[in-house]
């Protein structure tokens, strides 16, 4: 600027004319708007004199400017002086002064002679005096935000960008390659070959089927068929890869993400970088690719120092020749088997020296799974820097088994346990249990009772025989204890610890508690509703079968109840079941099938005309398997309406009376389903779909 600052303050003071007064004294009366003024701000234009400088007061009273607007047209620059708080600002008008429009008249006042003023040196378009300066201000705004980038763009190319590699030459090839891969075949009776999208070729093929998994029997991957007259194009799932290279005295990390489209003969690869992690002496920075550009990820992050990403152990790497620079970088990711992303584990090492340690001595399983997994991660803070066996909470004879395995966390654990018991257990039983993710804390209770060799055996012996995995057995056990505590057993015993089946002596104790559950739930329900034992012995007459199918009456309320509890859906649970048993206007029956009787299958909510309001199976639900019981169902009605007598009429069409003005009700008040597949649909919409009247 040419002029200082306190040679604009002595500039003239612009007066307001008798039009500001007039128009700042304007006022709205309509509706909701009450004595409102009409005009937020009023503006004169005046040149200063001798200078390239435009002076524009901002009035919001009749008296005095509110603020001076000081703007030099040709060098795109303005400063604003507030009067109210006597300093200089460099906001834009909008903000100092927003507008609101009502009814779309303008809040801002100008006269014609400032209008045209500012229309001349100002170049753009407005409506109103206001509606340019802003404009012209907002346009300065813009282009020194871009300038910023601009230098903020050059400045990374300089420092960092220009120092990395192109791809290599068959990167891109190598990419195609991952993640899902198809055959394409045409439909035919002895197909004998298809399309490969890994080989991008034809290979040979052996009875395909279409969305079958198999191995190519040319490159040995998994693929999957696709028959060309039943998806001739495929899009496979989103992923990211990684591509590792030297940069400067480090490596770089260029994070991409990946899609394909696939087809016969022909495929479109989509490869975007979208980040780039950068490790070198002067330390670690990351950049993200957006709107055309690299920008700074850690400029106004909370980084301190520290950088790991969960998400990025996912990705699938590929390394080009990275060996010098992870040797300038002095890291012991040379010595792994290169599986962890290096970008984690190079900032995992740096922060934590122990993991270069467990590398150096060999442990590289476990140098991984301390970048890998969370629960071997979290405890490295407490971890000192002093001999390794030490560190890692064991001791020299410990750790020489420890490398002789090339243990990782679980077994290491594992050992930690062995030391603080004071003990020593069979290498190859704990190599198994870690291997098996069982940890000390999973079977501490069963060695209170039983020796570790004793309960190795017994535990492989019960995998084989109840089928299951050695962790499935454990769970199986731990659980099984539990209620054989709550049922009071003599827990102490060893034919009660160790059943020798103990799946079948898992399920004894789920028959008995559930025995006693429904027996003790039964006999309140009993007492709240009394009559529905009764009613539940007068629905025998409805019982009915062919040879697929059958329909059961509940004895009373502990067969109700036990249905509800097997099949977990709301009937046994709610009154208003209970209720319309009791008064007869519904009543529960069971359909099963012929051949299991005993087993619950779907339960039927049924009116004494033989109308069927719900049909429902496990989880509240319909399967396409009821389908086929339809034509039963019907049969079942044409019964009821054999059998029925004068009082079963009667109660019949009260019932439906009953149903129509229930639906009508539930409809009016718009009532939803909360839970299960048919969430969010309106209940009357579903209780109708699921009416079956009898014929």
């Amino acid at each position: 600027m040419s002029v200082t600052k306190n040679e604009l303050l002595k500039t003239p003071e612009i007066k307001p004319t008798r039009q500001i007064i007039e128009a700042l004294a304007k006022r709205i009366n309509e509706g909701y708007y009450k004595n409102v003024p009409q005009y937020a701000v009023a503006l004169r234009c005046q040149k200063v004199r001798g200078e390239e400088i435009y002076k524009i007061a901002a009035f919001t009273n009749p008296k005095t400017a509110s603020a001076y607007i000081f703007i030099w047209p040709k060098e795109n620059k303005y400063i604003t002086w507030d009067v109210e708080e006597k300093k200089w600002r460099t906001a834009m008008i909008w903000y100092m002064f927003p507008v609101r429009y009502y009814r779309g008249q303008e809040k801002s006042f100008s006269s014609r002679p400032t209008f045209e003023m500012l229309k001349t040196v100002l170049k753009v378009e407005g409506k109103t005096a206001y509606d340019m300066i802003a404009k012209w201000q907002q346009g300065i705004k813009d282009r020194i935000r871009e300038d910023k980038k601009q230098r903020e763009k050059d400045r990374i190319n300089k420092e960092y960008m220009n120092f990395v590699k192109p791809e290599p030459k068959n990167f891109r090839n190598w990419a195609r390659k991952q993640y899902d891969q198809y055959i394409f075949y045409d439909y035919a009776r002895n197909v004998k070959t298809g399309w490969c999208t890994r080989c991008n070729a034809i290979v040979p093929v052996k009875k395909p089927k279409h969305r079958k998994e198999a191995y190519c029997q040319n490159c040995k991957k998994k693929i999957t068929f696709i028959c060309n007259s039943r998806k001739d194009m495929i899009w496979t799932d989103g992923g990211r890869l990684t591509l590792v290279q030297n940069f400067k005295d480090g490596i770089i990390a260029r994070s991409y993400t990946y899609r394909k489209k696939v087809w016969y003969k022909g495929e479109q690869l989509f490869l975007n970088e979208v980040t780039r992690q950068m490790i070198t002496s002067e330390g670690y920075k990351e950049f993200e690719y957006d709107m055309g550009s690299w920008k700074d990820a850690l400029k106004g992050s909370n980084y301190q120092g520290e950088y790991y990403t969960w998400w990025l152990n996912d990705e699938i790497q590929y390394l080009d020749h990275i060996s010098s620079g992870l040797k300038k970088l002095r890291s012991s990711y040379l010595l792994t088997d290169r599986s962890v992303n290096v970008v984690n584990y190079i900032g995992a090492e740096q922060t934590h020296p122990v993991i270069e340690k467990c590398a150096k001595a060999g442990l590289t399983k476990l140098a991984n799974e301390f970048v890998t997994k969370w629960d071997a991660k979290k405890v490295l803070d407490s971890v000192a820097d002093g001999e390794l066996a030490k560190d890692l909470g064991i001791d020299k004879m410990r750790m020489g088994r420890l490398r002789k395995q090339n243990g990782g966390w679980e077994l290491l654990q594992w050992y930690q346990e062995e030391k603080i018991n004071d003990t020593i257990w069979d290498d190859e039983i704990l190599f198994n249990f870690a291997s098996w993710d069982i940890d000390y804390t999973d079977i501490d209770g069963m060695l209170e009772k039983i020796p570790m060799t004793k309960l190795y055996h017994y535990l492989l012996k019960q995998s084989k025989l109840g089928t299951m995995s050695v962790r499935q057995v454990v769970q199986t056990w731990n659980d099984y204890m539990s209620m054989a505590t709550r049922l009071k057993m003599d827990t102490d015993k060893s034919m009660v610890y160790m059943p020798k089946d103990l799946h079948r002596a898992h399920n004894d104790c789920i028959d008995l508690i559930n025995t006693a559950r429904v027996e003790e739930e039964a006999k309140k329900l009993r007492k709240k509703w009394p009559k529905v034992d009764k009613n539940c012995r007068d629905l025998k007459k409805y019982e009915f079968k062919d040879k697929k199918y059958c329909i059961v009456a509940p004895k009373g309320v502990a067969d109700i109840y036990r249905e509800g509890m097997v099949l977990r859906h709301c009937l046994h649970t709610c009154d208003i079941y209970w209720n319309r048993i009791t008064e007869k206007i519904t009543f529960l029956m069971f359909l099963r099938k012929a051949d299991s009787p005993d087993t619950p299958w779907y339960t039927l909510e049924v009116e004494p005309g033989g109308n069927i309001r719900q049909k429902r199976t496990v989880g509240d639900n319909q399967n396409p398997d009821l389908k086929e019981a339809m034509p039963f169902l019907k049969k079942w009605q044409k019964h009821i309406q054999k059998i029925m007598n004068d009082e079963d009429r009667k109660l019949a069409e009260r019932s439906d009376k009953q149903r129509r003005e229930n639906y009508k009700e539930i409809r009016k008040e718009q009532k939803r389903v909360w839970h299960g597949k048919l969430q969010g649909q309106l209940l009357a919409d579903v209780l109708e779909a699921d009416f079956m009247a009898a014929i």
